[in-house]
């Protein structure tokens, strides 16, 4: 069997390193781990690293999840 995968709009934030994390006046939690100096995103299977250019995209459900670039951009593409 073969299938396609349903048309779904998303909104998504790009974080750039030095600047205030995509979605957090939007409910997305985040930890910085100041040992490691990495940024942590709380996601429903735990925490992850987001690293610099990487995509947080806002799931049908409100949840928060990383998405890596080239992956992103193969993905989606802008509304207008």
């Amino acid at each position: 069997m073969i299938y396609i995968k349903r048309p779904l709009i998303v909104e998504a934030e790009q974080y750039k390193e030095g600047f205030i994390p995509p979605f957090e006046s939007k409910g997305a939690i985040y930890h910085y781990d100041v040992e490691n100096k990495q940024l942590l995103l709380e996601t429903l299977n735990g925490s992850v690293i987001i690293n610099d250019g990487e995509w947080v995209i806002k799931g049908i459900k409100g949840e928060f999840y990383p998405c890596k670039s080239d992956i992103f951009d193969a993905s989606y593409e802008l509304m207008e």
